[in-house]
């Protein structure tokens, strides 16, 4: 179990956490100073926050003092199975990634699945996003509050939609094509 632990702690997951519990700390206060601004009203918007950390406590005790905690749910931990039902009901799915000192986002998978299940994305421009998701999202420059504020107005403002705007995009990132990936590389390790 130490193994485990030290592996965590290489990994820098709990940095990881906070940063996602800050951004989404960041997107509540975001929903309740800008939103009126474009006449969303309250009760259209709701705020799902996935994944848990020290700070989703303080999370949940600001969007209450802010009169919106009844628009908000943090969840813990979803199970992977559970998460195309997670994506059917969202409006958009929202990375706001902050660079931090010794990490930006890498790969996040979770772009892949929301660009799979046709969720409009939004997401920041922070390490390897714009990479991931190319012209399918609607990207923002990291700390941007109000472009957010904006880009979720305008996802609410137009019809639903599960269109996958980049089907060869998401292609690449199925599990089928990572399988093909690895078995190629042990293939090509045997053959040396």
């Amino acid at each position: 179990m130490t193994g485990f632990f030290e592996e965590v702690k290489r990994r820098k997951v709990y940095r990881v956490a906070v940063a996602y519990i800050v951004v989404a700390w960041v997107l509540t206060q975001v929903a309740t100073q800008v939103f009126p601004f474009f006449e969303v009203p309250s009760w259209t918007v709701r705020l799902l926050v996935l994944g848990s950390g020290p700070e989703g406590e303080k999370l949940r005790r600001y969007a209450d003092e802010l009169g919106v905690g009844s628009a908000v749910e943090i969840r813990g931990g979803v199970a992977y199975d559970d998460m195309p039902d997670v994506y059917a009901r969202a409006s958009c799915m929202v990375l706001a990634s902050l660079a931090r000192k010794n990490w930006e986002e890498q790969f996040g998978m979770v772009l892949a699945e929301a660009l799979a299940a046709g969720v409009a994305t939004l997401a920041s421009s922070s390490g390897a996003i714009p990479e991931v998701v190319g012209d399918s999202a609607r990207s923002f420059v990291p700390g941007d509050w109000l472009a957010i504020a904006r880009a979720i107005a305008e996802v609410k403002a137009q019809p639903a939609s599960r269109e996958v705007r980049d089907p060869v995009r998401v292609e690449t990132y199925s599990s089928a094509a990572a399988a093909e990936r690895i078995a190629s590389a042990y293939q090509s390790l045997l053959a040396q």
